[in-house]
């Protein structure tokens, strides 16, 4: 899949890479922290302990399935993967994929969240800048709720 990158999120986190890493990478832990996670799914035939599964959320309004990997090895290390799949009543609209990358920091972890867009129709190629800074604003809260969840009380 041929992909333009659209925006980066980064911000440094006080806790280390593990603890974010471990949240990132839990479906069960997802639900508790993501604000409009709705529910969190295996794909058909998944292993108990997936490394993939399909998360319902709520965004921009409309609820919308998104494939989510977490790469393990190779290129993909460290990395979480979502691969969003638009809603089963919604009109395509292209593909879009937010890399999350973690590593160590000064004060923590460094989380950086690239994303990417292709195969845009043409109404979203004329919106998709906004879409850009939409997306921004929902990872900069995505991020502010995740710090909160792994903040002790």
């Amino acid at each position: 899949m041929s992909l333009i990158p659209l925006t980066t999120v980064a911000r440094a986190l006080r806790q280390p890479p593990g603890r974010i890493w471990d949240a990132l990478a839990d479906p069960e832990a997802r639900v508790a922290w993501i604000p409009g996670l709705l529910a969190v799914a295996p794909p058909p035939g998944a292993p108990s302990a997936p490394t993939s599964w399909v998360e319902t959320r709520t965004r921009f309004g409309h609820p919308e399935a998104e494939q989510v990997t977490v790469g393990s090895d190779g290129a993909e290390a460290g990395r979480l993967v979502l691969y969003v799949h638009p809603h089963a009543e919604a009109t395509p609209s292209g593909r879009f994929r937010s890399t999350w990358h973690v590593e160590p920091h000064e004060v923590g972890s460094r989380v950086t969240i690239t994303l990417e867009a292709g195969h845009l129709s043409r109404k979203m190629s004329v919106l998709v800048r906004f879409l850009a800074e939409a997306w921004g604003r929902q990872t900069e809260a995505e991020l502010d709720a995740l710090e909160a969840w792994l903040s002790p009380v």
